[in-house]
């Protein structure tokens, strides 16, 4: 490839030189060509004078001698060496310009070939420059894509090892991952579960509670009737206020270990409790203001009183759970205590139209045969009318807190859960 740039640099110069060289010979052959016509001309006028002296002479001849003849001759003679003398100087002069065109058209072309021959050892000179600068040029630039290619090579194989490292170390972590999430998994169904059989243990308890807070209360109503209806030595049921004050303190304790379903079916399970203790305590204080003052009313006065005392436990244990529920749900969406007012309000009317019902139809007994009757069971009818709506409207009550507590739970359950994941750096 160099030798080929070589050959035509030097072929470029060439053609330079000899086109310049060219023009000058053409011009130099113009210019002889120019003066062998000028000398062409200066023979060609001579050839005319030479026949004008020729014909001259035969005029001459042809003429009767009038001079003598040794002078024409003479004349003759001369004006013929003249003429030849002219002729040899112009011819001289001729040969001379020609001899001098012709050296200074060699000393031209001596020095053009001198110059070319110069201008080629200068462009032979440059040329081998260039082509040495090019080789050089080019050998760097070989050296430096090998230096780069090796750095590239180099380069690419450290990426490959550092994404290998990248590749085992996700590998490695997705393993964890997933061993660490099928732990925390079989951990978290193994709370689940331990809350959800703790949840159902601590219901069971708050329920037995219930059933024998209500066979109490059960038992002591059927004494106070046996007392109302005058039999001796009636048997008082009594209630271990600390026992029940133990496991209401118990339940109210293991509040942190329930979830918010369970945490809320406890609380509309201890309300129920304390508002059903509430109305039955009103009417077991009125039957016992009813009796007249005896023993059996003093025992019946001091179980009152220990229902009392239940009642202010169970409002502590109760207030315990509150707070927690508190602490978990917004308060805009705390329907309970209005609507366990609203209840007690509405079963307290319940419990006196009852009871105005049953001495309505005590009455109804006495003057059944009466011409009054009539009206009496009208009344009788509207307050079975007016005890069947305020029934619905308490159904409807409960069947909206039972709704609301279904919700929450619902949202509890869909809550989902938050796992933080920590990504070890890598090197």
């Amino acid at each position: 490839m160099p030798v080929n740039r070589k050959k035509a640099f030097w072929a470029l110069h060439r053609n330079v030189d000899y086109e310049d060289l060219r023009r000058q010979l053409t011009f130099n052959s113009d210019k002889i060509n120019s003066l062998s016509s000028d000398v062409s001309s200066l023979r060609n006028a001579m050839d005319r004078q030479m026949n004008n002296l020729t014909q001259l002479s035969n005029e001459l001849k042809d003429r009767p001698a009038v001079d003598p003849s040794e002078k024409l001759s003479a004349e003759m003679k001369r004006l013929s060496d003249k003429l030849t003398s002219v002729i040899e100087e112009l011819s001289r002069n001729v040969a001379d310009d020609q001899r001098k065109i012709r050296n200074e058209m060699m000393e031209r072309i001596a020095a053009l070939e001198t110059a070319s021959k110069s201008q080629e050892m200068k462009d032979d000179e440059t040329a081998r420059t260039a082509v040495r600068n090019m080789e050089e040029r080019i050998k760097a630039q070989e050296e430096h894509s090998a230096s780069l290619s090796k750095q590239f090579m180099e380069e690419r194989e450290k990426q490959r090892k550092h994404f290998q490292r990248i590749t085992d170390a996700l590998e490695a972590f997705e393993r964890n991952f997933e061993h660490d999430h099928k732990k925390l998994d079989t951990s978290m169904d193994s709370k689940i579960q331990e809350r959800i059989h703790h949840e159902k243990n601590l219901l069971a308890k708050i329920t037995e509670v219930e059933d024998r807070l209500n066979t109490y209360v059960g038992n002591l109503t059927n004494s106070i009737h046996q007392v109302k209806s005058g039999k001796d030595n009636v048997k008082i049921p009594s209630l271990d206020v600390d026992g029940f004050r133990r496991e209401m303190e118990a339940i109210a304790a293991d509040k942190n270990k329930m979830s918010m379903e369970g945490l809320l079916k406890l609380e509309e399970k201890m309300a129920k409790m304390q508002s059903g203790l509430v109305q039955d305590r009103k009417g077991i204080s009125q039957q016992i203001a009813e009796l007249k003052e005896n023993d059996d009313v003093a025992e019946l006065q001091k179980q009152l009183t220990k229902l009392g005392t239940v009642n202010h436990d169970m409002e502590k244990a109760q207030d315990i759970i509150r707070d927690k529920v508190d602490k978990q749900i917004p308060k805009d969406q705390q329907l309970n205590t209005r609507i366990d007012k609203e209840e007690e309000e509405r079963f307290l009317a319940i419990k006196e139209l009852q009871e105005a019902f049953q001495k309505l139809q005590s009455r109804e007994d006495l003057v059944a045969k009466n011409s009054k009757s009539a009206q009496i069971r009208r009344d009788l009818e509207e307050c079975k009318v007016a005890i069947k709506k305020l029934a619905e409207s308490v159904t409807t009550v409960k069947n909206v807190l039972d709704k609301k507590i279904a919700d929450e739970s619902k949202k509890v359950r869909s809550k989902p859960l938050l796992r933080i994941v920590v990504i070890p750096a890598i090197e």
